[in-house]
């Protein structure tokens, strides 16, 4: 059996219906994973410690946990206006699920895993955690209102604090043999981008395209594997060069 298999390992996914989850859960349980889903439009809410308790105790520990479920604002929804402008409190729900819920999350499987010696956390970030987004790929509308999109602060704030949250949780946990590791993901090809946005986009990646579906997949059953048994506390970047230049 080669050290890079997963069958039979238990994995959650929180965010596990979103765009990349929907990706991911296949793939892994093509692998011989069982993958088991906590998603909002199911119902679940990574920010509430009773719901996560509720979880546990509904499953036996699990051998990994998927940190994906996160607010992204697009165009037209609270939070992706002029950055002085947004309120306070969009700022601060974003900031809830993004980085308070990976701590939930994160608490509610730490213990037990403690205690059985193995498992691990693998939180999804951005490549806007490492760098600023340039607002000027955004640009969209007449030239009355050149720009209606900003990436918003808190997006990238909060996949900044996931970073530190690896490394904290990555070194914590390491004596008792649990790994906790970020992974930073750079774009994902969609079908809803504006031409303008995606020649701007890809004129800064260096391999000068989006992700495609499934590019992702190979470095979450990596971690999970026993093939990176060495690595806590990293911050695995896949985004095609982007944050390279």
């Amino acid at each position: 059996m080669s050290n890079f298999d997963i069958a039979g390992k238990l994995i959650v996914v929180t965010g596990g219906a979103g765009q990349l989850g929907q990706q991911w859960v296949p793939a892994l349980e093509t692998a011989g994973a069982r993958c088991v889903v906590i998603d909002l439009v199911d119902g679940g809410d990574v920010t509430s410690p009773g719901y996560m308790r509720h979880a546990l105790a509904a499953e036996t520990v699990p051998d990994a946990v998927i940190c994906a479920a996160a607010i992204d604002a697009k165009p037209g929804t609270p939070g992706c206006g002029r950055p002085e402008d947004v309120p306070l409190e969009d700022f601060e729900r974003t900031i809830r699920v993004n980085l308070v819920g990976v701590q939930n999350t994160i608490q509610t499987w730490a213990k037990a895993m403690m205690l059985r010696g193995s498992g691990g956390f693998i939180l999804v970030s951005s490549i806007f955690g490492m760098v600023a987004p340039d607002h000027r790929r955004y640009t969209i509308g007449d030239s009355d209102n050149p720009q209606s999109f900003w990436k918003p602060a808190a997006y990238s704030a909060s996949k900044a604090g996931l970073l530190g949250l690896a490394r904290y949780w990555g070194t914590y946990l390491a004596p008792y043999g649990v790994r906790c590791n970020a992974v930073t993901f750079g774009s994902m090809n969609r079908d809803d981008y504006s031409s303008s946005f995606r020649t701007a986009f890809e004129r800064d990646v260096p391999m000068g395209r989006f992700a495609q579906p499934g590019e992702f997949n190979g470095v979450l059953q990596w971690l999970i594997s026993d093939a990176s048994s060495y690595v806590t506390g990293a911050n695995i970047v896949v985004d095609g060069g982007f944050t390279a230049w």
